[in-house]
């Protein structure tokens, strides 16, 4: 749940709450807690998959210009690097032949 969905779903409990029975305040903080803790755990998400980006990009670049031997799952392979590209959440390896691989599928390198 996003955090307009939430502020929405909250705004609407207000509104419907019975007035001869307001919603407890200790519900009320309970609530805002759990959305601050899954708040806190999509920042953490976000930090850890960047922090993983950035490991790759790292070894993506020292294999800048060398012979890697990669396997396609089917086969084993080997070409040149020639550069690095993002692709979502994963680096992948531009190579010679202009194919592009899964930084995973190295197996070894020169």
């Amino acid at each position: 749940m996003g955090e307009q969905q939430f502020l929405q779903l909250l705004v609407t409990q207000l509104q419907n709450q019975n007035p001869l029975d307001p919603v407890d305040n200790t519900q009320f903080i309970a609530e805002l807690a759990q959305f601050s803790a899954l708040q806190q755990e999509q920042a953490n998400g976000q930090i850890e998959q960047q922090s993983l980006v950035e490991d790759q990009s790292q070894r993506a670049l020292a294999l800048d210009g060398h012979t890697i031997t990669y396997s396609t799952g089917t086969s084993t392979l080997t070409d040149v690097v020639q550069g690095q590209a993002i692709a979502g959440s994963s680096v992948e390896l531009l190579l010679q032949s202009g194919a592009a691989i899964s930084l995973d599928s190295v197996l070894s390198s020169n």
